[in-house]
């Protein structure tokens, strides 16, 4: 790993780091939800549990009062799921099987962007977190789903070699990055 070796000063990313190792500041919380192709006739069964995007962007979703999908209800649709190296990928496994079923993966990939892009495409359903949906290009072609579980939150967190000397630039950046 580049941040280990000193090749890397400073690293953003949603996976936990050895924190023996590794120093941290949480950025943000990102929270995992199940992006569906409207194509799917699942949905039809489903509306109570759908969700606006402007809800994701706004955060509302994550009141009580909406509520998580039934996971299992898609037990028998085609998935779009990250390589298990990835921590979406491996939450994705873990929240399928905490409802009781293994994902037909019909796409293994190392990107959210690019396995939301597939999805957009109605080939299959994917997880996506809802600070890549801030930033995602709109559209009308996928729905989205609360998912239920611990599973389905995160850290974002910036990451630094412990003992590593932090530059001054390193930690104006961090107080212009941190949200107050």
């Amino acid at each position: 790993m580049l941040l280990q070796a000193g090749k890397l000063d400073l690293m953003i990313d949603n996976c936990i780091l050895d924190e023996q190792i590794f120093d941290h500041y949480v950025y943000q919380k990102e929270h995992l939800l199940l992006a569906v192709p409207k194509s799917y006739s699942v949905n039809t069964r489903l509306q109570e549990y759908q969700i606006p995007i402007e809800t994701i962007h706004d955060g509302s979703f994550l009141s009580p009062e909406v509520l998580s999908v039934p996971l299992n209800s898609f037990a028998n649709e085609s998935f779009i799921i990250l390589r298990s190296d990835n921590d979406t990928g491996k939450r994705a496994l873990t929240i399928c099987q905490e409802n009781n079923f293994t994902p037909h993966t019909i796409f293994r990939l190392d990107q959210q962007m690019t396995a939301y892009n597939i999805a957009c495409s109605g080939m299959g359903i994917t997880f996506i977190g809802n600070l890549l949906l801030a930033s995602a290009p709109a559209t009308s072609e996928l729905i989205f789903y609360k998912l239920p579980g611990k599973n389905c939150n995160r850290n974002v967190s910036f990451y630094w070699k412990k003992g590593r000397y932090i530059s001054r630039a390193m930690e104006e950046f961090l107080k212009i990055a941190l949200p107050r």
